[in-house]
């Protein structure tokens, strides 16, 4: 993947597909796509790949350039904006001063530095090698002077800021969360370093040889370093420490300007359309304006204010975009727009999780076992560990074989296992909790996916007469002082009589343990989640009444959930 500056944007590269991202006198983001059928990346082998990053590197930027300005054109001719068309004149007279200076300097360092050091300091019976060496820092000062001459133009310096920007969406790209925005892999950087190392060594190559042979070796030298100087970036993409400093960021600074946020945005949303180009094969941009907002800005936007919270999950504006809209997540990746109105549904769960409240209290819906759960605040949103006690519990019913099995969900909360363990087995399911209020969002649940649970209201087994062959709980257990600890998002946004555990987190555990024999039938079988650290002390609590107790680990391979036999009346689990 490479993104570049354009005229007023930026353009990023994949495999398969190029997206630009650009800006309007209006202040809009507007965004063009098309697929590729050349990449550099299919060039694997070391050094070769240097070369094939050199050559696809400039084809695609002068293409870039041009397409920009040809996107620019286009729009202003749907417009009929006069004065916009001039400012576009301008942009190009811009690109072409640039390239006549780059040709100049080019012709002024290559053979006016040379010819004046030979041809004068060779005359003082100076060295050979210390003239070439004068000759050597006489290209490069001219050549740096230049480039800061051009850096303070201002219509350079926003080129700049693109550049810039460029960098640190692609550095938030490979994982390297930083606002640096000097990168090693930056296409201009790297012309600029591979051309004045060139212009360093290649001063003392004026060898009095055939011209053909020295124009071999010199073709050779700058093979060598382009493909060379490629791999030694590729080692520092990562790397913000004294090698980057040393290395980079001396030839980064004639190429870049602090960006700011709307060319991050802009940035962004070139990398994303591309990113979104990539995993679809069947998505396409042809140009996006008007009316619509092009779902590649959607998901840089959201994406940019979740950082600016600290939330650094990169797939998090996925997610909420797809909750926003109601949609599964790879819906999204396939819609190229997204209309005012949805895009005003965007903005408003965007400003809420700014706050750090959690997706599912925002939209009031998690899915939990493929199936949906209405949640709010007076219940824990369901989560995916809970899952697999959910699994244990079905497994348990099917080996039985038995339809008259009765369960009891001790502090049911959302009622998710309850109406998972119903809707599965087809099992008579109880349920109990001591809020009112969960009851409330359990029994809309149960309602909701069409489970049949019957709920009492009860402090654990004060209102519980029945017995039951199974009990499952995923009972509050976290310690009384570590819930000011908690994160925002825990403890201001969920129950916390559905988080408090006692002093020690185990009150729950201590009174299941204690009274859950008295409400189990004969092969009565109990099946507890646990917090971290506490799955070997809830089978101590265990022992007295209880046999074959196993432990059993969750995705994160972290001990959570205990599974026992009434002890004396219960088979070998």
């Amino acid at each position: 993947m490479i993104i570049f500056p354009i005229l007023m944007g930026n353009a990023c590269a994949t495999k398969n597909a190029t997206a630009f991202a650009t800006i309007n006198e209006k202040g809009r983001i507007e965004v063009k796509a098309e697929r590729n059928t050349k990449s550099f990346e299919n060039v694997s082998l070391p050094f070769f790949r240097g070369i094939a990053f050199f050559i696809f590197g400039v084809y695609m930027f002068v293409k870039y350039l041009i397409n920009s300005n040809n996107f620019e054109k286009n729009k202003e001719k749907s417009k009929k904006n006069n004065k916009k068309s001039l400012k576009i004149s301008k942009n190009l007279l811009f690109l072409i001063i640039s390239i006549l200076i780059g040709f100049i300097l080019g012709f002024m360092v290559l053979t006016l530095v040379p010819y004046f050091c030979f041809n004068y300091l060779g005359k003082t019976g100076m060295g050979y090698g210390l003239i070439c060496f004068i000759s050597a820092l006489l290209r490069l000062s001219i050549f740096f002077a230049v480039l800061l001459v051009l850096k303070l133009i201002p219509s350079v310096k926003q080129f700049y800021r693109h550049n810039s920007a460029g960098n640190i969406a692609y550095k938030n790209h490979i994982g390297n969360i930083s606002d640096n925005y000097h990168l090693s892999t930056n296409f201009l950087s790297y012309l600029i370093t591979c051309f004045s190392i060139c212009l360093f060594i290649l001063s003392f190559t004026a060898f009095n040889i055939f011209y053909i042979w020295r124009f071999l070796i010199n073709l050779a030298i700058i093979m060598f370093v382009f493909s060379g100087i490629y791999e030694i970036m590729k080692l520092l993409e990562k790397n913000n420490g004294v090698l980057n400093n040393l290395f980079v960021k001396p030839f980064s600074f004639f190429i870049t300007n602090k960006p700011g946020n709307t060319e991050k945005h802009i940035a962004n949303t070139a990398l994303g359309e591309a990113k979104l180009m990539e995993e679809n094969k069947e998505r396409l941009i042809d140009e996006i304006s008007g009316k619509d907002v092009p779902m590649s800005v959607v998901l840089s936007e959201v994406k940019e204010k979740l950082l600016k919270a600290g939330i650094e999950d990169a797939s998090e504006a996925e997610w909420l975009v797809a909750e926003a809209l109601n949609k599964n997540r790879s819906d999204i990746k396939l819609r190229t727009t997204i209309t005012k109105e949805e895009y005003k549904k965007v903005a408003w769960a965007t400003a809420k999780r700014e706050k750090h409240i959690p997706l599912t209290k925002i939209f009031n819906r998690a899915n939990f076992y493929g199936y949906d759960f209405y949640v709010d605040k007076n219940v824990l949103s369901p989560r995916p560990e809970t899952e697999l006690l959910v699994e244990e519990v079905i497994k348990e019913i099917n080996s039985r074989n038995n339809k008259k099995i009765k369960v009891l969900d001790l502090c049911t909360g959302s009622g998710c296992i309850a109406t998972v363990i119903s809707k599965r087995t087809g099992v008579k399911v109880f349920a109990s909790d001591i809020s009112e209020s969960a009851l409330s969002v359990a029994k809309k649940n149960v309602q909701n996916n069409d489970a049949q649970v019957k709920f009492t209201n009860s402090d654990l087994f004060n209102e519980i007469k029945d017995k039951f062959d199974i009990i499952v709980s995923n009972p509050p257990y976290i310690k009384s002082q570590d819930i000011l600890s908690l994160e925002d998002e825990v403890k201001r946004n969920d129950p916390l009589i559905s988080l408090d555990g006692g002093e020690d987190g185990l009150y729950f555990y201590k009174e299941i343990a204690k009274n859950a024999p008295k409400h189990l039938n004969k092969n009565g079988k109990i099946f507890l989640e646990v917090g971290i650290d506490q799955a070997k002390i809830v089978k101590k609590l265990l022992q007295n009444d209880f046999e074959n107790i196993k432990i059993k680990k969750d995705y994160n391979d972290i001990d959570r959930m205990v599974i026992a036999n009434l002890k004396g009346k219960s088979e070998d689990a």
